[in-house]
């Protein structure tokens, strides 16, 4: 019973002086974007499921990010993480086209929608009654001949 005491009080002063040396001293990043560090296999797959999932990123990092992957893409003498940097890369580039498509569309069904109201705005609509019925208007205020041949 004592020596589990003691066993328990030395495991104590142990994880003491451990949490006092980390606080002392932060640790070193493993990782980051643009600033030099080595990317991890994990920051890949991290890069990858962000880009997928549309992350919110400022433009910085994410120019930041593609730059060290391409980087690791070059460089990389491991086949593991040249093709794990080149599907980030794809990830990315396909992401690029979905956006230009999408803005495409848009663009091209506002200018169809535009076209649209154009017309209509252009259109006169003449109907017609179904018996002949005179009308006392001068020349001048009836419809011109070209727009009754067309309704």
């Amino acid at each position: 019973m004592i020596a589990t005491r003691q066993n328990r009080r030395r495991q104590r002063q142990r994880d003491r002086r451990k949490n006092a040396d980390a606080r002392a001293a932060p640790p070193q990043r493993a990782g980051g974007w643009g600033q030099g560090l080595p990317v991890s296999p994990s920051n890949m797959l991290l890069a990858r499921r962000a880009i997928r999932e549309h992350w919110p990123v400022p433009p910085d990092v994410a120019a930041a990010v593609i730059r060290d992957v391409c980087d690791v893409a070059l460089s990389a003498a491991n086949p593991r993480r040249h093709v794990s940097a080149v599907r980030v890369i794809l990830a990315a580039e396909a992401d690029r086209q979905r956006a230009e498509l999408a803005a495409l569309r848009a663009a091209r069904a506002a200018a169809a929608r535009a076209a649209q109201a154009q017309q209509f705005a252009r259109v006169v609509f003449y109907t017609p009654s179904p018996t002949p019925t005179r009308t006392f208007l001068p020349s001048s205020e009836l419809p011109p001949s070209d727009v009754l041949e067309r309704a």
